[in-house]
This record gives structure tokens, C-alpha cells and sequence, in this order.
């Protein structure tokens, strides 16, 4: 494969991802507010806030653009699933989703 075709591919990659995590609804705002008002520390603030992102991402990949509000038992129960072959600690996006409902 030459050069410009790899870039090309880059390029258009990228591009998808960015346009992904531009429609993700996650209320991060209110989220943080919430984690603020629970009294956690800004590092587990910013913790929990990337987790929760990152199993939105996985719910709009993998789950045909569900948002966040969306997912349900079975969503998690494939996100678990899918992060154990990926070799993802599971537990600590668990607790983030469990604070974000």
C-alpha cells in the first residue's frame, strides 16, 4: 500500500472519530456538578467523567448511536463483554456509569 493511500486512510479515519465524539450527549456539565456535590476529588472527577465518555462512545459504535440515557441492562452487559476481550478493567467504568444513572 503506498503512502497517500495510508494517509488518505488516516486522514478519513480521524475525521469519522471526530465527527463520533462531536454527537455524544453526555452531560458532562451536570455530571461534573453532581461528582462535585458528592464531594470526589478533581482526579477522580476527570476519572470517572473519561470513563463515562468512553462507554458512550462504545454504546454509539457498537449499539447503533445509542446515547448514553439510552443504554440499558443488556447494553452494559455487552459493554462488560466486549471490554473483557479488549482487556478493559471493567469494574472502573462500571462505577462511572453507575454514578452517571
Amino acid at each position: 500500500m503506498n503512502h497517500l493511500k495510508i494517509i488518505s486512510q488516516l486522514i478519513r479515519y480521524l475525521n469519522q472519530y471526530q465527527n463520533k465524539m462531536r454527537r455524544l450527549e453526555l452531560n458532562k456539565k451536570g455530571y461534573i456538578e453532581f461528582l462535585e456535590k458528592k464531594k470526589k476529588s478533581a482526579r477522580a472527577i476527570a476519572s470517572y467523567t473519561d470513563f463515562a465518555q468512553q462507554y458512550e462512545a462504545y454504546l454509539f459504535e457498537h449499539k447503533k448511536g445509542k446515547k448514553i440515557e439510552d443504554g440499558g441492562k443488556k447494553d452494559l452487559h455487552d459493554f462488560e463483554k466486549w471490554g473483557e476481550k479488549n482487556n478493559l478493567k471493567v469494574n472502573r467504568y462500571l462505577w462511572s456509569i453507575k454514578e452517571y444513572y
